[in-house]
């Protein structure tokens, strides 16, 4: 049976009845045919660009391709070089007949299959055009004398000759190669020809589109995730593995709280998040004022002028209690995002403070905290929080708001808590680099393939690292070599970053970092980079690290 491409009739055969029979016939060809049903094309013909169509392309290994243009119906004429065709009682005029078809298809088939060999866009073509022709065919029709001279009874297949149409199909080839040698094509110089005149495309959402997509749903997600802060005790804990929008639920709280006409004070642990909320939360309460618990102790400090090591951030964080005590410094809410980062002195200091505006019962204290993204040994926030409740007020955040479904289940795999999915993305990447030069290497072509790929602009792309070093490595060597890629780009470490999102994110583990310490404490410190790192993709994830990191995170996205 020959290969049919596509394998079935793809119409109804009442509406097209010839080119349904004619399809059929061809199917029953010998294994070494390959058959192209309705190959359409754009280019020159007539002396103008236009477009073009083939009822059927055959190819042969041997034979090489030939044309087919079919015309149905019994009733037929041939009348001052022109084709009338009967339809409903009428006779009706072809623009082109089948043979000239024919001719223009097949050479323009051939013109293109030489560029392509001369560009070399693909190896396995043959070195040659193969021999070609074309013939028409009257499926209902029979016709022994032909239309000469333009289609002599040599190019035509008739209802008879389809009773053995591989007899009359060679006939054909060697009635065109008369005087041109056969030249023999392999299996893989056919699927190049065929990839060539009718190529498999898969076209992919860009970001762009992903995003606009992707962005509905995941509001959408949030709203529901929101219901949350309808419930929210004065005195209460939110936990949430990460991508359930903590952050987000802890800024709107905050806002909500100020728009009511309480002086709000929110909190968080790293300095990143700090400077990004304060420049991107919209309409802004002037009665809320966002800080890190270190830039909110130092101002404090500062304005007291206590003499006190402002550089020392435990001086700081041990004084600005007393610091703000002459300086009528009071809030009526106190929101701490990143609770889980927050060490006991730190609480310890916090309360102090609290307790120096605020009788226990007047204070509004929310904290936000994943107890898996504790990387700075953190500890103390149910002492904290049972201060001002007797019992514990505990919401557990169960949809995932920021992350793909495919990044997501990746973050779980990690340590995150099963969360109610987010929408579809695109798949992983992982990239091997087996010596640390190849890292710029492989960050240049990822880069590239996203920009291309995915329409993604630089400020979409955020270059996490794993450590410090490499992360300044990684940007030094990128402002002196790749001017053209910089623009816009953000390098941060995972732990600076933790908070904060980007559209597409390529995280880049160190292969020498913990050389030297013990074994499960490497596995351990690299898991909760991983499960911070990998959350922060909303929509793209590319990986990179050495060959143990990548067999490592392989292993874990086979695992149950």
């Amino acid at each position: 049976m020959a290969t049919m491409r596509p394998k079935e009739f793809p119409h109804n055969p009442k509406d097209k009845f010839a080119e349904a029979k004619t399809f059929e016939a061809f199917s029953k060809l010998s294994k070494e045919w390959t058959v192209l049903y309705a190959y359409r094309w754009h280019g020159m013909r007539k002396g103008r660009v236009g477009d073009g169509e083939a009822d059927f392309l055959l190819i042969h290994p041997r034979y090489g391709f030939y044309v087919a243009e079919v015309k149905g119906g019994s009733d037929i004429k041939f009348e001052d070089g022109i084709f009338w065709q009967k339809s409903e009682g009428r006779w009706n005029k072809t623009t082109t007949g089948p043979f000239e078809q024919g001719t223009i298809t097949s050479n323009f088939i051939s013109k293109h299959l030489k560029n392509c060999i001369n560009q070399n866009t693909n190896r396995d073509l043959p070195s040659f055009v193969p021999n070609f022709g074309h013939f028409a065919v009257f499926p209902s029709a029979i016709e022994k004398k032909g239309f000469p001279p333009e289609g002599p009874r040599d190019i035509i297949m008739d209802s008879d000759d389809m009773k053995n149409v591989e007899k009359r199909l060679l006939e054909i080839a060697n009635h065109w190669n008369k005087t041109n040698p056969h030249k023999h094509m392999t299996t893989k110089n056919i699927d190049a020809i065929v990839n060539a005149l009718r190529p498999y495309k898969e076209l992919i959402n860009s970001v762009r589109y992903d995003v606009g997509q992707v962005e509905k749903q995941l509001i959408e997600l949030t709203k529901q995730q929101a219901q949350i802060l309808n419930e929210l005790e004065d005195i209460a804990v939110v936990k949430g593995s990460a991508g359930t929008g903590k952050t987000t639920l802890a800024i709107e709280r905050s806002k909500e709280l100020a728009d009511q006409g309480l002086s709000t004070l929110f909190l968080c642990f790293n300095r990143p998040l700090m400077e990004y909320l304060n420049t991107s939360v919209s309409n802004k309460p002037g009665k809320l004022t966002i800080s890190t618990l270190h830039s909110f102790a130092k101002k404090v400090c500062d304005l007291a002028q206590l003499g006190i090591d402002v550089d020392s951030f435990d001086s700081l964080i041990e004084n600005f209690p007393v610091a703000a005590l002459g300086q009528d410094i009071a809030f009526d809410a106190v929101i701490v995002d990143e609770a889980q980062d927050f060490t006991a002195e730190m609480w310890s200091s916090l309360t102090d403070f609290i307790d120096s505006f605020k009788k226990p019962k007047d204070i509004v204290f929310n904290i936000f905290l994943d107890s898996n993204q504790n990387i700075y040994e953190g500890s103390g926030w149910e002492d904290a929080i049972k201060k001002y409740s007797s019992s514990l007020n505990i919401h557990h955040l169960s949809i995932n708001c920021r992350n793909t479904k495919t990044i997501g289940v990746l973050v779980e795999k990690f340590g995150g808590s099963p969360l109610i999915s987010g929408p579809e993305g695109p798949e992983l990447k992982l990239v091997q680099c087996n010596q640390s030069r190849d890292v710029m290497e492989e960050l240049e072509k990822e880069i590239l393939r996203l920009q291309r790929s995915f329409m993604l602009e630089s400020n979409q792309i955020t270059i996490l690292s794993s450590t410090s070093p490499l992360s300044q490595k990684i940007e030094t060597e990128f402002k002196t070599k790749n001017q053209r890629l910089l623009k816009n780009l953000k390098f941060e470490t995972i732990r600076k970053f933790k908070g904060l999102e980007s559209h597409c994110a390529i995280v880049v583990f160190s292969s020498d970092e913990n050389e030297d310490g013990d074994e499960s404490i490497r596995q351990s410190e690299t898991d909760k980079l991983a499960y911070i790192g990998f959350s922060r993709a909303r929509i793209i994830l590319t990986i990179i690290g050495d060959k143990k990191i990548i067999a490592n995170f392989k292993e874990r996205l086979s695992s149950r």
